[in-house]
Parts: structure tokens; C-alpha cells; sequence
């Protein structure tokens, strides 16, 4: 009998050891990872604070520049306009267009290529941070790289501004709403050249519930 009772009170002791080891486990991987390991991880996930990046647009030396190709005619005072709202934004992203190196695009009359001074941010435009993504084509989301930027950073909200109304940046606008995001056009921080264009893209945007400032 004492012998089963000595037998009892140990097996009782590795029980109890084994289930505290268990709860200081789960207490140690709840606090590193609250949403890991809970039925609820979605609903965790989505509480998250989310919030608004600010889109520069094509704001490069070529287009925008003091030396810019003859080809662009944007306001003087497009650059001034885009860093007023670079200021008022704390989540600033700057895509910059490149044109990829083949006969054709050697042959263009207006070249960007990735290295070139064109290619650079203009001089005079504001810098804040360093996120900055290339893209080829006229949508910026074209480079997955910008999506997950705004997934890690818990981005819900992008604002557009910078250059062409009627190209770039109303594509990207569109991208955006593709990708599951709330845009606003900023019209007063945006240059146009294409007004036929950018009439027509921004009606589609209005459609799609873009909201417009400016």
C-alpha cells in the first residue's frame, strides 16, 4: 500500500510538471506571437491600426527636373505643389518610371534608363525616407515588390499625386483599387499633359469610388 501510495504521489509529480511546463509554454508563445497561435488569428490580424502612404508619381530630373526633356510641359510649379503634400504625409513612397535598355527605347526621343540623371528623383523634390520602387510600365503595382511594402506596413489607403494625370499616376490610382486599396487622386498635386486621357480615367476612377481632393 505505501508503496502504490509513493507510486501515486509521483506520478501526480510529473503530471503537474508536465502541464506547468505546457502553460509556460503557451504563455511564452502567446506573448511573442498573441495572433499565432489563437482561433481568432484573422480578427486579430485585421485590428491592426491601419494607414494611409502618400504615391509620389514619376516625379524624376527628365520629366520634372530644371533640365527636363523638351518633351514634358508640366507647370513650373508642380514640384512646389508635390512637396506640400510630402510634408503634410508621414508614409511617403516614391516611384520612379525606367525604360528598359533595347533598340526601341534607345531610338525614343525621351530616354530614362535605370543609372542615368533623368532617371534620379528631381533635385528640388522633398525626400523623406527611402522607399522608393522602379516600375516599366505605367501601373506602379506592376512591381509586386510596392504590394507588399503596403501589406507589411499595414497601408489601407494610398493618395496619389505627381506625374501624368492622364497616364502614370491614374494607372497606378486604378491599381490600387485592384489590389483591395482606397485611393484619393490629389488633382491639385497632380500634372497633366494628356487631358483627353486623363478625363476619361478619372471618370473610371470615380466609378470605381476613388475619392477626389484638391
Amino acid at each position: 500500500m505505501i508503496l502504490n501510495h509513493t507510486v501515486d504521489i509521483i506520478v501526480g509529480l510529473v503530471v503537474g510538471a508536465i502541464l506547468l511546463a505546457i502553460i509556460i509554454y503557451l504563455i511564452v508563445i502567446y506573448k511573442n506571437n498573441p495572433c499565432g497561435g489563437c482561433a481568432h488569428a484573422k480578427q486579430c490580424k485585421s485590428a491592426k491600426k491601419m494607414s494611409k502612404a502618400l504615391l509620389v508619381i514619376d516625379m524624376q530630373e527628365a520629366c520634372v527636373g530644371k533640365n527636363h526633356a523638351e518633351f514634358f510641359k508640366y507647370d513650373s510649379d508642380i514640384i512646389t505643389k508635390v512637396n506640400e503634400e510630402i510634408k503634410a504625409n508621414e508614409n511617403v513612397i516614391y516611384i520612379r518610371n525606367l525604360m528598359k535598355k533595347n533598340l526601341i527605347n534607345k531610338l525614343a526621343p525621351v530616354q530614362i534608363f535605370d543609372g542615368d540623371k533623368g532617371a534620379e528623383l528631381a533635385e528640388d523634390l522633398l525626400k523623406k525616407g527611402n522607399a522608393v520602387f522602379d516600375k516599366y510600365k505605367g501601373d506602379a503595382f506592376s512591381n509586386p515588390q510596392l504590394l507588399e511594402h503596403l501589406q507589411e506596413n499595414s497601408i489601407d489607403t494610398v493618395e496619389v499625386v505627381g506625374v501624368d494625370g492622364g497616364g502614370c499616376v491614374a494607372l497606378t490610382a486604378l491599381g490600387a483599387i485592384e489590389n483591395g486599396f482606397k485611393v484619393i487622386v490629389n488633382t491639385k498635386a497632380t500634372g497633366t499633359m494628356f487631358e483627353k486621357k486623363k478625363d476619361k480615367y478619372f471618370q473610371m476612377l470615380e466609378k470605381k469610388g476613388a475619392t477626389f481632393i484638391g
